[in-house]
């Protein structure tokens, strides 16, 4: 318990790092989808490998040559995503921008769904249509999908920088508490 109390002031930095961290994704939007576009290039040729690896280093009877092709495949995919990474980073923002279509036309059908049952039906419908939308709209303009993706990242830094934060500090009044109750209990 001690230990956990003692580096309160250690949550209080990491929370102002990443505030920081997330004002430069806000202000570097494009370098933030590159690095996202390396890590995930990076992966895949990693993912790749191991299973080239692991294919090799099973038994005989127990290799699929699906996964061989699909393991060298992902290798190759990430190798060609590292080397492209313009690409590479269009790629990620279509995929996006997909995935937003149709988690808002879900969302949309199930609030539709949910209206008679309860006014926030309507509320998620509304939220799916805007989803939509923005899907749509990233698809038509990859830049400001690029954007779209780092001030999602750079809002998600900065909230849980403020919580760190605001954990760091109600932890500093806990071990003032905790440090005075035993010093109460002490003194009996």
């Amino acid at each position: 318990m001690q230990t956990l109390l003692r580096k309160w002031w250690v949550l209080i930095l990491q929370g102002i790092l990443l505030i920081v961290l997330g004002i430069f994704f806000f202000n570097h939007p494009m370098e933030v989808l590159a690095a996202v576009s390396f890590w995930v290039a990076l992966f895949m040729a990693g993912s790749g490998v191991l299973g080239i690896l692991a294919w090799f280093s099973s038994d005989k009877d127990e290799r699929e040559t699906g996964i061989l092709v699909w393991s060298v495949l992902t290798a190759i995919v990430g190798v060609l995503m590292m080397a492209q990474l313009g690409i590479a980073a269009k790629t990620i923002t279509v995929i996006l921008g997909l995935w937003v279509i149709v988690t808002g036309i879900w969302l949309l059908r199930v609030g539709w769904g949910l209206r008679q049952q309860t006014a926030i039906g309507y509320l998620i419908a509304l939220i799916g249509l805007l989803a939509a939308i923005a899907g749509v709209a990233i698809l038509f303009d990859l830049h400001k999908g690029a954007i779209w993706i780092s001030s999602l990242l750079g809002l998600e830094a900065i909230l849980v920088g403020i919580a760190l934060i605001a954990l760091g500090f109600f932890k500093k009044n806990v071990k003032g508490k905790i440090v005075s109750a035993a010093e109460t209990i002490r003194n009996r």
